[in-house]
């Protein structure tokens, strides 16, 4: 097995092919936001990092073709507004709030009454402006990769935020109507490892996913979007999205039925690790916040 590459934590030469597709992003993204200026140099150094560190995290290639063909996907328009907003801009935040607050709290809507969606939007919008654990960037909004448009990524991030608020508020009314607390499970080792084999099956099916299929998944099965949500993020009819949801989850049965022949579970406590190891995962995983949204 190759090793996998190095960490980028720094700002790595970019080549020559990658630099016309960032600079040809930079002006489209320029006569969108006609009002606000942010260099070329700094934005191709910016942007060329950001694609290194997104291989480098998958342990994906580093040639300069496969860098090239990720420059071509991204949303320049978005990271533009994303990078002035890291840069502390208040022109670009100002921009970037008058253009995604409406969005976001419209998605809010479908999920949350229009008073939870308000408070929810406002939460965001803040959090956006905090700095992240990792110290990588000044603002949780540097994380941003324009892999997805960025009104998704908002919105995934929308989602997840109520959705714990309706958690909290769950567990907080079963503890006032005096629920008792169940009893630990038992220790079971065996159970454990046969939780671990699934997942290590799981994680090799769903590194085998097409794109558009673990985004389609994980919207589904970790986010709650309806498929008419999910057709419109990838930019598809929705039984387009109904297929790739349907053929993600088929390649993932296919990936697990071995290990199921050889470890079929012997009771319903494994299954009930195994719901929760899953979630688990989807919760871990690599697809973008919803939204992390709509084209």
């Amino acid at each position: 097995m190759e090793p996998a590459p190095p960490a980028v934590t720094s700002p790595l030469p970019v080549p020559a092919d990658v630099r016309h597709e960032i600079e040809r992003g930079w002006r489209q993204a320029q006569r969108a936001h006609a009002n606000l200026a942010l260099p070329l140099d700094d934005f191709i150094a910016d942007i060329g990092t950001l694609i290194a560190r997104s291989r480098a995290r998958l342990s994906l290639p580093m040639d300069d073709a496969a860098l090239c063909a990720d420059a071509k996907r991204l949303h320049f328009e978005d990271l533009y507004l994303a990078r002035l907003c890291e840069r502390g801009d208040e022109r670009g935040w100002t921009a970037f709030v008058e253009r995604y607050e409406p969005d976001l709290r419209s998605v809010l809507r479908r999920h949350c009454d229009a008073s939870e969606a308000e408070s929810v939007t406002a939460e965001v919008l803040s959090e956006v402006a905090l700095a992240p654990p990792s110290g990588q960037a000044r603002t949780r909004l540097g994380t941003y990769d324009g892999t997805g448009p960025l009104w998704a990524w908002l919105a995934t991030i929308g989602v997840r935020t109520a959705r714990g608020r309706w958690r909290r508020r769950r567990e907080v009314a079963l503890e006032q109507v005096g629920d008792t607390p169940a009893e630990p499970e038992q220790s079971r080792p065996e159970l454990d490892d046969q939780v671990v084999v699934f997942l290590e099956a799981l994680r090799a099916g769903w590194a085998q996913l097409e794109r558009n299929e673990r985004l389609a998944l994980g919207w589904k099965h970790r986010d709650g979007l309806a498929q008419r949500a999910i057709a419109k993020l990838l930019g598809v009819s929705e039984p387009t999205a109904s297929r790739l949801v349907t053929r993600g989850v088929a390649k993932l049965q296919g990936s697990l039925a071995a290990v199921a022949q050889k470890t079929g579970p012997p009771d319903a406590a494994l299954w009930t690790r195994l719901e929760k190891a899953l979630s688990g995962f989807l919760e871990s995983s690599d697809t973008p916040p919803p939204l992390e949204m709509e084209s």
